[in-house]
């Protein structure tokens, strides 16, 4: 199955949501800001050579703050969608201008 995000109902237990991550350092700051919101949680880390899967399970009752701490630690660490500047300007620079050249045809066949 796809899943696009990091966060799914814990298998076993129905009170509780699991988050996981790949990587340790996401997972420490992540971890760090449950302590700071004083959220009680249960980890679990499942390391093999190839992967690393750190869980977390946290009460439904607080996925809503949760929710908003993980969306912190993914945007943390998120990268650019286009990480060159000097490509995203050129690529803003044609959409303003595709969008400009719309609107004059539409207003121009108007009249």
């Amino acid at each position: 199955m796809f899943q696009l995000t990091n966060f799914q109902p814990h298998p076993t237990e129905q009170q509780y949501m699991l988050y996981h991550f790949h990587q340790k350092e996401w997972a420490a700051y992540f971890e760090n800001l449950l302590i700071e919101h004083k959220v009680v949680f249960e980890k679990h880390i499942e390391e093999s050579e190839e992967k690393l899967m750190v869980y977390f399970a946290v009460k439904k009752k607080d996925d809503t703050q949760v929710r908003q701490l993980n969306y912190l630690t993914v945007g943390r660490f998120r990268k650019p969608f286009i990480p060159d500047t000097y490509f995203r300007w050129v690529i803003i620079g044609i959409s303003v201008l595709l969008v400009t050249l719309a609107l004059t045809g539409y207003f121009l066949s108007k009249s």
